[in-house]
């Protein structure tokens, strides 16, 4: 028996590895439904966690529970509390493809290697991948680490054919951009896959205006008087004035 309560006991320490929680950070733990209920599991699962699991909810509530709070959440005639559950892939994806080259055929994904989606990727996900390609080829994609799946599980996931890439007009590859997606479910897909044609413009050349002429107000001289004309004399006091 021990066997078989240290194989029970190894998922718990990889959850916990890989949540990166302390044992202060977890408030309660629940058992749900069938073997995990029986007193040799328990004791095991107390032992290593150091709280004592609760039993408040078999299998068939904590399914259904689920599915009212997610139903409640995307439906528009309920509200609930505000808060969010993120539900992540437990195996890495990575990609190949039939074609590859090198130099300017390369292709350029943001991603490590081909490894295109890591072990517990957010859900939903998506990847956008370049490839410089002038014929149809093919995306591979498969569960990169094997031996964590359940034994008798293959590591193929499926092939994707992307094809009609339109000729450049100078005869080089074309950039196809492809959308590959990780769903809400964590099924993998091939989105879309376009091709991506760049033209450069030439800019027009700015003619320059001339320069507008500057009109400077330059005080003149006063006209002289004409012929006969008397000038005027500044306004004085009145006469009799002292």
């Amino acid at each position: 028996v021990k066997p078989l309560l240290e194989r029970a006991v190894e998922p718990l320490k990889q959850v916990v590895a890989d949540s990166k929680l302390t044992f202060d950070s977890i408030h309660e733990i629940e058992v749900v439904g069938s073997a995990t209920r029986s007193p040799l599991v328990v004791n095991a699962i107390q032992e290593f966690f150091g709280k004592e699991p609760k039993r408040t909810m078999n299998s068939e509530e904590a399914v259904s529970k689920g599915c009212a709070l997610m139903a409640a959440m995307i439906s528009p005639n309920f509200r609930v509390r505000d808060f969010q559950v993120q539900d992540s892939t437990p195996y890495s994806i990575a990609l190949a493809w039939s074609g590859t080259a090198s130099g300017e055929d390369a292709m350029d994904v943001e991603a490590k290697a081909n490894e295109v989606f890591v072990r517990h990727n957010i859900l939903p996900s998506v990847k956008m991948l370049t490839f410089m390609r002038t014929q149809p080829f093919d995306i591979g994609a498969v569960y990169n680490q094997p031996e964590t799946l359940a034994k008798g599980t293959t590591a193929e996931i499926g092939n994707f054919t992307i094809s009609g890439i339109p000729p450049m007009a100078d005869g080089s590859p074309a950039k196809v951009k492809v959308k590959v997606r990780l769903d809400i479910n964590g099924v993998l897909g091939v989105d879309s896959a376009q091709a991506v044609e760049e033209v450069e413009e030439e800019e027009p050349e700015k003619k320059e205006e001339p320069a507008a002429e500057k009109k400077d107000d330059t005080p003149m001289p006063d006209a002289p008087p004409a012929d006969g004309a008397q000038p005027e004399e500044p306004a004085g006091q009145p006469n009799g004035a002292e």
